[in-house]
């Protein structure tokens, strides 16, 4: 399974826009793309659906994101401090 590294930085308070998460890990290509394919249900995260574009979703090292049936990767978070 690909690996998406995410930098703690883009995390606040441990979570992060979903479609800011889809355009980041490469799944989409536009934040556009992210949106449209939320309000269709094709975007989960550890199994669960997404249908609200403004979530906030929670994030935590080996998170699953899954786009459509065949696009997905597991989410491992590194510490941006020295």
């Amino acid at each position: 399974m690909e690996e998406f590294i995410l930098s703690s930085e883009d995390l606040r308070d441990g979570k992060i826009w979903i479609v800011k998460l889809l355009y980041l890990s490469s799944l989409v290509e536009t934040r556009l793309e992210a949106r449209r394919l939320i309000s269709q249900g094709e975007v989960t995260v550890d199994r669960e659906r997404m249908l609200d574009v403004n979530a906030e979703v929670v994030i935590k090292d080996g998170t699953i994101l899954k786009v459509g049936k065949f696009s997905f990767c597991k989410i491992k978070i590194i510490s941006s401090q020295i």
